[in-house]
């Protein structure tokens, strides 16, 4: 008697995958929009409340035996190792930082982004992680076409506060950032690629290869260098290390044409790409539904020629040919890099900065490397020379700067993951930085090879060549910062890494170990503690922005009363003694200001700006002495800017 489909044991496996694979789909959708619709969740309240989201869904699913499902890849206990070993340095780093608050804050940062790791690992492996891995490049896509739309009808969407109040006019929606929206576009575009060059229905190749001008596009818009980069080191690594090489390159060179023929018509409507008028926007609509149809045109057609197959050659010949492509590189590399090096060089050694938003050109930008990083960079590789084994104390690098800095530009990151991982956390910090980075791409690799020669290796290498471009544009600024980017980049790792791990399935097909009460109970209790991290932070700035929305409004004493409860959530932290102590000097109660005021300096004693506060204090209380001194010491800490000018 035949066997019907639903009583073989592998369709005993296969349903629970897809029910689990759908549910995880879910997850990683409702995360991705979450992070990225509020402003990339760069402030504390938003990543703190997503860490305690993810950790909830963590220790929830361990509770009712949903988690863990997977046993992860070896490969993977090495970067996993390194990020929970950063949280734990990053908070001994309390005993000799500049700021309880600000070092509090980062470690529990990593935390978050821990349980991202976790939730990814527990819940993927080979036999469900092409089903989940959808998931990315729709997220990505959609954010990239609200970006897009918020240049054409803008009127749908919030007023752009970044341009308000800085002057900037380059496209940061949703993110707040134009960086961290060029970095996601450039991951968006690399994602795309690989889907058109190796998904299995026409369809969805179609779709992906149509969405590359519109994240193209909204790349342009950014003006973001870093960016521009990525837009290439992306792609390049899915021709590499994608199956179908020949037809990704193919596709890549034709989508972007396309894609630069629609942002040559967006460079005719100036005010449209610096967001000041919707002037021109009809054209630049229509040459964008002209190339996305042509590109979803010439995907359709590679899949029913089976040009992946077709243009594939045999090892022998494209070993030759990558020698013969490789040599011809080499050859112009000689022949153009070293002066365009120079040139390159020179204008990043220009330390004078001139703020962006006064170039008339909006893509002059992407011409020159002028600008502040050079002074920046200088400036932690400073700290790490002073501090080389401690640090100068997790996400303290604003207060180095204030005092260190070559101009008055105001900063609070290093613009560089890797300067600032030294500069802050010290040699042990940035060793275990490169640990946890390096073990991602390790976990990745070995992910690949335990696919063997299956066509998934196509997805796989969009998903590196994610990756790849957030280990790019991390080292040359503080994306990493805007979770949501973060959120995307390590998720497409841990998907490529989690390909290399079985699921904790018993040969009867009932789970063994992912029902293990131990097993549970450990996933359990590390959520807690982690959910217990968050709230402190949370909790203060909750009623550090209710504190001030108060006082705004005239409510001074429920003004105080919110900064007294941010101060009971986080006493260690100066952010609620200065709220306060403000509130005060606002109904006339200058000693508690003082008082508050001076138990801030305490907390941060290097940060210009209680010392500031407390000077104007001290003024309306008539201690003239006091005042002069802690004006002193204000100009101490900000040495550049309005106190020494």
């Amino acid at each position: 008697m035949t066997a019907t489909r639903s009583d073989r044991p592998d369709a005993q496996l296969r349903r629970p995958g897809r029910a689990q694979a759908m549910a995880t789909i879910a997850t990683v959708t409702v995360v991705l929009a979450f992070t990225a619709l509020h402003h990339g969740s760069y402030s504390i309240t938003d990543r703190q409340q997503l860490a305690v989201l993810v950790w909830a869904v963590i220790g929830t699913a361990a509770i009712v035996g949903m988690l863990p499902r997977v046993r992860p890849a070896r490969a993977l206990w090495l970067p996993y190792a390194a990020l929970a070993a950063t949280a734990v340095w990053i908070a001994i780093g309390l005993k000799w930082t500049e700021s309880d608050e600000k070092t509090f804050n980062e470690a529990v940062r990593v935390v978050g982004y821990l349980g991202v790791m976790t939730l990814t690992w527990l819940t993927v492996s080979r036999e469900n992680w092409r089903r989940i891995a959808p998931a990315l490049p729709a997220a990505a896509v959609l954010v990239c076409a609200l970006a897009m739309a918020s240049r054409f009808w803008p009127a749908l969407f919030p007023a752009d506060a970044v341009a308000k109040n800085l002057g900037a006019k380059r496209l940061n929606y949703p993110f707040g950032y134009w960086n961290a929206m060029g970095c996601w576009a450039a991951m968006s575009v690399t994602l795309c690629l690989a889907w058109a060059a190796h998904a299995r229905g026409g369809v969805v190749r179609a779709l992906a290869l149509a969405a590359v001008p519109i994240c193209v596009l909204v790349l342009y818009c950014t003006i973001s260098r870093a960016a521009l980069g990525g837009v290439i080191l992306g792609p390049a690594v899915v021709i590499a290390l994608g199956r179908n090489h020949w037809l990704t390159a193919m596709l890549t060179l034709a989508a972007g044409t396309l894609s630069a023929a629609v942002v040559m018509v967006a460079r005719r409507h100036e005010s449209l790409v610096q967001g000041l008028s919707t002037k021109g926007a009809g054209g630049v609509i229509a040459a964008l539904a002209v190339a996305c149809a042509a590109c979803a045109v010439i995907a359709w057609t590679a899949h029913r020629l089976n040009a992946g197959e077709r243009l594939r050659m045999n090892p022998r010949t494209g070993r030759r040919a990558a020698l013969a492509g490789a040599v011809v590189a080499l050859v112009l590399a000689v022949i153009v890099v070293p002066p365009a090096a120079r040139h390159a060089w020179d204008d990043f050694q220009q330390t004078t900065f001139v703020p962006t938003p006064t170039q008339s050109n909006p893509d002059a930008r992407l011409t020159n490397l002028s600008g502040n990083r050079i002074n920046v960079w200088e400036s932690a590789w400073r700290a790490a020379r002073e501090h080389p084994v401690k640090g100068i104390g997790a996400g303290t690098f604003e207060v180095w700067w204030n005092r260190d800095g070559e101009n008055g530009e105001f900063l609070k990151d290093a613009h560089s993951i890797y300067l600032e991982a030294w500069a802050e956390t010290g040699v042990v910090g940035f060793a275990l930085m490169l640990l946890f980075l390096g073990g991602l791409a390790w976990a990745a690799w070995r992910g690949r090879r335990a696919l063997g020669p299956s066509g998934e290796t196509g997805i796989h290498a969009g998903l590196c060549g994610v990756f790849a471009v957030f280990l790019l544009q991390a080292g040359a600024d503080w994306i990493w910062e805007s979770t949501a980017v973060t959120v995307l980049g390590l998720v497409a790792v841990g998907l490529a890494g989690g390909a290399g791990s079985e699921r904790l399935i018993g040969a009867g097909g009932t789970d063994d170990a992912a029902t293990s009460a131990s097993a549970s109970v450990a996933v359990v209790l590390v959520a807690v503690i982690a959910i217990v991290l968050q709230l402190p932070g949370l909790s203060s700035e909750v009623n550090l922005k209710a504190s001030r929305k108060a006082a705004i409004a005239g409510n001074y004493a429920k003004a105080a009363a919110r900064a007294t409860d941010a101060i009971e959530a986080m006493p260690w932290g100066a952010g609620g003694y200065g709220q306060r102590g403000l509130v005060e000097e606002q109904r006339d109660q200058i000693q508690p200001a003082i008082t508050d005021l001076n138990q801030a300096i305490e907390s941060e004693p290097t940060n210009w700006r209680w010392w500031l506060l407390s000077a104007r204090a001290l003024v309306q209380k008539g201690d003239a002495s006091g005042a002069a001194q802690a004006l002193e010491m204000a100009g101490e800490y900000r040495v550049h800017g309005r106190l020494t000018d």
